[in-house]
């Protein structure tokens, strides 16, 4: 009987593993019978499609791939995404034709309200961003000393110039030779006149301060009221000779005379393109403006008291 019992004891491990073996036997078969019993039922599915015929040796196949145990897979497609139409210039070597000198820049914190001044075959045009230059080809971005043209599709940067290396047109020169005369014509070669001061009535103050938010909003509505020319000395840019323009009252209500040649605003030289921020903002903001012009052949100071 020990012998019996020390046997069955030693027995037990592999009893043990093969009733587990048999278990799992088992519930293979229920889930694989399950299976086969319910695809008879599945919607639009018939016994033929899920389950094969018999072979010869009487085994069942089942077809796993119709009976889609874990869900049938769904073929999402995705929408087709458009690529973006590229629009065409209207005059595709417009750009690269495109020869104009960028003489000045006015930058504001608002894009709206920056500008740009150049010259083209002699003509000088002020454009704010956004601005046609040519057909097809506008002023897209306005930078501190250059701007970006571009026809939609390509882009080029024009440099702001140095006053040094601007030339007037042919016309301008020749108008501006007869009137330089043959002695030195440096600023600080000649004799300076007395300075003087002039203060501006109540009518003129009012008008000032209109222009003043005019040229804030848009500083073009401002450009004909006094009419300008370059004035060359020696090859260089002098200053600008100041004539009557569409308010004839405006040189003589801030104490100048046509034929007058500008030449510092606020001690900022008109003839630096890079200086038109500091005038702006000088003009803008003080209540006396100092003006260095020329009058008969002398340079001279004029502040004018505004406030």
């Amino acid at each position: 009987m020990s012998l019996r019992s020390g046997n069955f004891t030693a027995m037990i491990p592999y009893l043990l593993i093969a009733f587990l073996l048999l278990l799992i036997a088992a519930q293979l078969a229920k889930l694989t019978w399950t299976i086969f019993d319910n695809a008879k039922s599945l919607p639009g599915m018939s016994g033929s499609e899920a389950v094969s015929a018999r072979n010869s040796s009487g085994k069942t196949t089942i077809d796993w791939n119709s009976i889609a145990l874990f869900g049938k897979a769904e073929v999402v497609k995705k929408p087709a995404v458009k690529k973006p139409e590229i629009k065409k210039p209207k005059n595709p070597a417009a750009l690269q034709k495109l020869d104009v000198t960028l003489i000045g820049v006015l930058l504001s914190s608002d894009p709206q309200n920056s500008y740009v001044s150049i010259r083209e075959k002699g003509e000088t045009r002020v454009l704010k961003s956004g601005a046609e230059i040519q057909e097809g080809v506008v002023v897209k971005t306005i930078q501190p000393r250059a701007f970006i043209a571009s026809d939609g599709s390509a882009e080029r940067i024009f440099y702001l110039i140095p006053a040094d290396q601007l030339k007037a047109s042919d016309r301008e020169a020749e108008m501006l030779q007869e009137k330089q005369k043959p002695e030195s014509t440096s600023f600080t070669d000649r004799k300076k006149a007395a300075a003087i001061s002039y203060q501006v009535d109540e009518e003129t103050k009012l008008k000032l301060a209109q222009y003043r938010s005019e040229l804030q909003e848009d500083p073009l509505s401002l450009i004909d009221l006094v009419k300008v020319s370059p004035v060359q000395r020696n090859d260089e840019l002098y200053g600008y000779r100041l004539r009557h323009g569409k308010d004839r009252k405006l040189l003589k209500s801030v104490g100048l005379r046509a034929g007058d040649i500008m030449l510092n605003i606020n001690d900022h030289p008109i003839t630096d393109p890079g200086e038109l921020n500091g005038i702006m903002e000088s003009v803008m903001s003080g209540s006396m403006i100092n003006l260095r012009i020329e009058r008969g052949g002398k340079p001279r100071d004029l502040n004018v008291v505004v406030e």
